[in-house]
């Protein structure tokens, strides 16, 4: 009945990352091993080992096999890791009124005075573009944002102004569009 001290755990592979929060467990108690492993690159039938190493004499080392069918991805799908890699929140900071007249594909509304009561709902990894008429105030508040740690938040230079001089109605949804 004496406690099980887990030494060590290893993985077969750098594709598979492992994560076990208690190392000692009491005699009847077990303990949740979470396992993460990447396909990426994989196709078809693929097996992968985690090995586990604790003082137990009669069962020092086991193995744990993780078995699996890897399906090629399509020209059509996305890796869910690219998707955050490239994740963006793009946030319109103007009056509702000139966001409903036009604004950018994708842009969310958040008025400049209610930016404050929306940054904690702000993932941390993700790319945060804020964007107004001409920067005027996109830019303090990117800046005020960044001094206050939110390093990924952006203002979009020029705002729409630029926007629409460089590129024109691209990407813009209007009234009634």
């Amino acid at each position: 009945d004496s406690p099980l001290t887990i030494k060590n755990v290893r993985t077969s592979c750098g594709c598979t990352v492992v994560d076990l929060q208690k190392q000692v467990l009491a005699a009847g108690e077990s303990e949740e091993l979470q396992a993460d492993l990447s396909t990426f690159g994989y196709h078809g039938r693929i097996e992968k080992r985690i090995y586990l190493e604790s003082d137990d004499h009669s069962n020092a080392l086991v193995t744990l096999r993780l078995t699996g069918v890897v399906e090629p991805a399509q020209p059509y799908h996305m890796a869910i890791a690219d998707l955050e890699y490239m994740f963006y929140l793009l946030v319109d900071i103007r009056d509702p009124d000139a966001y409903a007249v036009a604004h950018l594909m994708g842009a969310m509304n958040i008025p400049y005075e209610q930016l404050g009561e929306w940054t904690d709902r702000f993932p941390k990894k993700a790319l945060v573009i804020l964007y107004d008429d001409d920067g005027t105030l996109s830019d303090p508040a990117a800046k005020a944002l960044n001094d206050e740690g939110w390093t990924n938040v952006k203002s979009l230079m020029g705002g729409l102004d630029e926007w629409m001089n460089v590129l024109g109605d691209e990407f813009i949804l209007r009234a009634g569009e």
